[in-house]
């Protein structure tokens, strides 16, 4: 690992180093790709605490799996975004299943709690709104955005599903959310 701070190692040498066990390689990795890796995690799962959770499982598992990167599969910055977006999707399933749970489970008891009014009335605008601008995307698009958020399938997932290529995926996906941006910034 360089600690030259007139040449800092590249991700690929710190990756390396971590997985040779050096520490310092993976505090090094955290400070440079904190920030984008936590504002990813927000991105997907909506909630602070959720999305601190997320990048740590992330960095154990980079920590862990650090060997295991191969430059064929892309940068290391994208392998970290892959390790980081999975563990995000796994937190989303497991809260999916515990949010169904909790419905059943209320379903069959008597005694339900009913959210205020106002709450009530500003998640259902919320899911409105929502519905509305992903159902104005052009199909390809709703449909992978859809499958990825709604559904919680990984785009390996969603390409094996549509039968498609993981790149075409990706790309519907990343234009269909930039499109999703546009609309909502010209609501606000």
């Amino acid at each position: 690992m360089a600690d030259d701070p007139k040449n800092p190692a590249s991700d690929a040498e710190l990756l390396a180093a971590v997985a040779r066990r050096e520490r310092e390689a993976l505090s090094a990795l955290y400070d440079r790709h904190a920030s984008v890796l936590f504002a990813t995690a927000l991105r997907i799962l909506g909630e602070r605490n959720e999305a601190e959770d997320a990048v740590q499982e992330a960095l154990i598992q980079i920590w862990q799996k650090a060997s295991t990167y191969s430059g064929h599969a892309g940068t290391p910055f994208a392998w970290m975004i892959t390790v980081l977006r999975n563990k995000a999707i796994e937190r989303l399933r497991v809260s999916k299943r515990r949010a169904h749970l909790a419905d059943e489970v209320a379903s069959r008891t008597e005694t339900t709690v009913d959210p205020p009014a106002a709450n009530e009335a500003a998640e259902r605008e919320g899911g409105r709104l929502a519905r509305t601008l992903v159902e104005a995307l052009p199909g390809e698009q709703r449909q992978a955005i859809a499958m990825a958020f709604f559904d919680g399938l990984t785009q390996q997932e969603i390409a094996e599903a549509l039968s498609q290529p993981l790149g075409t995926i990706k790309a519907r996906i990343r234009r269909g959310l930039m499109k999703l941006r546009e609309s909502l910034e010209h609501r606000v």
